[in-house]
């Protein structure tokens, strides 16, 4: 049976790349079962800015009183029916061919973890997203395997998990601290089958002023 994909998107007081954000996922040549947005408390004005993107988007919009990101994700997570979860930020952009990568490399390697393949691009830059070539990974027996490769990342905006052992794992912190993100990788360290998307491109990190980054 084919994996099904709910993709959860946190949003903070950032509006104005939401719609393109996404556009990308409903440009996806596998659609996912459901687009999850979850507005961590954003202020009235931008409150009212995003409810009307999301419903013209056709997604599902949660709101939560502000408690971060991770916070959000876990929220998200907790009314997603995929069996496979897509973490992705407000700002950022799916590849049309994400989830068909997705879901082959799962059907083929019984892979419960997978680190996205990311270039950057600016606000000022060209967001062309068609990207495509033949799959190369590197794929290792968990999270834990991959720690001699100094080139793995995991940040929180490219992490595609398995559903299931994602709620095992009790989810992101709630504590406000730095690196939550792979705080979270440890916590799935040992879930079997870990693969690093290698090519073709599945995700687009936006580089701007505005961004947690900078």
């Amino acid at each position: 049976m084919n994996p099904t994909f709910s993709v959860v998107i946190p949003i903070y007081n950032r509006s104005e790349f939401l719609a393109e954000t996404l556009a990308s996922v409903h440009a996806q040549t596998i659609s996912p079962v459901e687009i999850l947005v979850v507005d961590d408390g954003s202020g009235d004005k931008e409150a009212k800015i995003i409810s009307p993107i999301v419903d013209e988007a056709g997604a599902k919009l949660i709101q939560q009183a502000n408690a971060g990101a991770g916070v959000a994700r876990n929220r998200g997570t907790q009314e997603a029916v995929g069996s496979y979860l897509v973490f992705l930020d407000s700002d950022d952009l799916m590849v049309p061919t994400a989830i068909s990568t997705y879901t082959e490399i799962i059907n083929n390697n019984h892979a419960s973890l997978l680190a996205a393949c990311v270039i950057e691009f600016s606000q000022d830059s060209s967001s062309s997203r068609e990207i495509v070539s033949d799959i190369k990974m590197n794929r290792y027996a968990d999270y834990l395997a991959s720690s001699r490769n100094s080139e793995v990342t995991l940040g929180a905006g490219m992490m595609v998990v398995r559903k299931d052992l994602f709620l095992e794992s009790s989810g992101f912190t709630k504590e406000t601290i730095n690196a939550e993100d792979h705080d979270m990788a440890m916590r799935l360290a040992t879930a079997p089958v870990f693969v690093q998307i290698i090519s073709p491109t599945t995700l687009m990190y936006r580089r701007h002023t505005n961004s947690l980054t900078a």
